[in-house]
């Protein structure tokens, strides 16, 4: 009984804590201690590329096969054969010559890690920046 009491114990109290965690991330909170108020919120995204954000969402809306590849195996950006059998990709980074070693060092920053991922891609940099 006592082993029963403990562990209800415990789940309310993580489920009182969790809840301020979860409010703070979507808005700027205020701490008051004292004489002092601490104020915390979100980065700017200033210093995202957010055009190369947008251009790629507009390709990924137009290829959703080419990107359901891609975010099964990111690696296949590389592959002389993915690139072959895909000139819309290929056309996509003469057009943007950056993309594809932004691609390759964050392709999470591309396409989703969740099949179930329904924002876009400026849409989860902006709000993951903040």
């Amino acid at each position: 009984m006592k082993g029963i009491l403990g562990i209800s114990a415990a789940v309310l109290m993580a489920a009182m804590l969790s809840t301020p965690a979860i409010a703070q991330q979507s808005e700027p909170r205020a701490v008051h201690n004292g004489n002092a108020d601490i104020v915390s919120q979100g980065a700017p995204n200033t210093d995202l590329n957010m055009d190369r954000y947008k251009a790629f969402d507009q390709f990924a809306a137009a290829h959703p096969d080419v990107i359901k590849q891609l975010r099964m195996r990111p690696a296949l950006i590389e592959s002389r054969k993915f690139l072959a059998t895909h000139s819309e990709l290929e056309q996509f980074m003469k057009e943007h010559p950056d993309w594809r070693a932004d691609f390759a060092k964050n392709p999470g920053n591309y396409v989703p890690l969740s099949r179930h991922a329904k924002k876009s891609t400026a849409e989860r940099m902006a709000k993951n920046h903040h």
